[in-house]
């Protein structure tokens, strides 16, 4: 199942570190190779990002985006978060 992630930065959050900054592409390129995380986005209307998540389940997708370091170093926040199920417009009818 896929779960789409929209995050923002903290208004209070210190700036990120370069040595932060490292650790999240790490951990990203580390999840979207084993296709954990999908897609990445920058949001272009405020500091964050959006994930698409594969996940077994709700808490699976939790624990992919609350390991970010980022999110460790409480820098972001969970905005939004939606589950997403396959288009039914693609199924053949009658099936």
């Amino acid at each position: 199942m896929q779960f789409l992630f929209a995050m923002r930065v903290k208004h209070d959050a210190t700036p990120v570190t370069n040595e932060q900054r490292a650790m999240e592409v790490a951990y990203v390129k580390e999840k979207y190779a084993t296709d954990t995380i999908r897609q990445i986005w920058t949001r272009a209307d405020l500091p964050g990002a959006c994930l698409l998540i594969e996940a077994a389940d709700e808490s699976a997708a939790r624990a992919t985006v609350e390991a970010l370091p980022l999110m460790l170093a409480g820098k972001l926040e969970i905005q939004m978060l939606v589950p997403l199920l396959p288009y039914r417009g693609f199924a053949v009818a009658g099936q």
